[in-house]
């Protein structure tokens, strides 16, 4: 997903970013046509801080994880809407 980008914040969300070609790659799971520089999804699953988040180099494409001052490690799709594969202390 080279078109896609990640941030984290301190308002305990995870954003990923689209530049507008996400949808060619994704295809139909994407909501509507995302413009460069809109938020595709927002990710609320921690209860404090993100502060670290890191895509997966292994395995199928687009899966990523953040971690958060709740000591939580999220595991996440980006493809899919709404996901949140669970957490783990």
């Amino acid at each position: 997903m080279s078109d896609a980008l990640l941030s984290a914040s301190y308002d305990m969300s995870v954003r990923n970013w689209g530049d507008g070609t996400l949808n060619a790659e994704v295809g139909a799971s994407l909501p509507g046509d995302v413009a460069r520089g809109q938020i595709v999804n927002q990710y609320n699953g921690h209860t404090e801080f993100v502060t670290g988040i890191d895509w997966c180099l292994f395995g199928d494409v687009g899966w990523m994880a953040s971690t958060a001052w709740d000591s939580f490690v999220r595991i996440y799709d980006i493809r899919a809407f709404p996901m949140q594969f669970g957490g783990f202390p």
